[in-house]
């Protein structure tokens, strides 16, 4: 417990700063001071890039901010395993659930927007044994572990079983 405590702080402390952007046309990573600090909100009032002329990084305003309210940015259309992993937080009501399910040699990815295009191209019989398992093995874990942001993430993955379930 102490070891994985300590390397989650760890990765999210380190994976949280490191950001993509472009320089001279290059794709490119580093760390950001400051804009590192910014909260996630899906209604973002800033941008930021990376500047070629001023060798700078810009965090600019694309709204009014009023005296008070929270500077935040847009961290991207993530679901709960990557905030988690990236960031050290989960939405409660994200938008972008996932479930992996494995087929044979073949990896699925479900989300909210590709689950009736799954179901119709696989054995319905062979998805219904493996969801059934994960769904639950998924509730029993929920009931045993008290931290919010692993519930959110099972929470998710259980909203997508279910509607998977209904349509099987």
């Amino acid at each position: 417990d102490d070891f994985f405590n300590e390397y989650m702080r760890m990765r999210i402390l380190v994976g949280s700063r490191i950001f993509g952007y472009k320089k001279d046309n290059e794709e490119k990573i580093g760390i950001v001071p400051y804009v590192d600090m910014i909260n996630h909100s899906i209604k973002s009032n800033t941008t930021w890039y990376y500047d070629d002329d001023k060798k700078s990084f810009i965090l600019e305003a694309i709204k009014n901010i009023p005296k008070g309210e929270e500077i935040v940015d847009d961290y991207g259309d993530k679901n709960n395993i990557d905030f988690l992993l990236y960031y050290g937080f989960t939405l409660q009501d994200n938008e972008n659930p996932i479930l992996r399910i494995k087929l044979k040699k073949e990896k699925i990815e479900f989300n909210k927007n590709n689950y009736h295009e799954i179901i119709n191209n696989y054995n319905k019989d062979e998805l219904l044994k493996k969801i059934m398992k994960i769904y639950k093995s998924h509730k029993k874990n929920i009931s045993k572990n008290i931290d919010q942001n692993i519930i959110n993430i099972y929470n998710d993955e259980i909203v997508i079983i279910n509607k998977i379930l209904k349509i099987l």
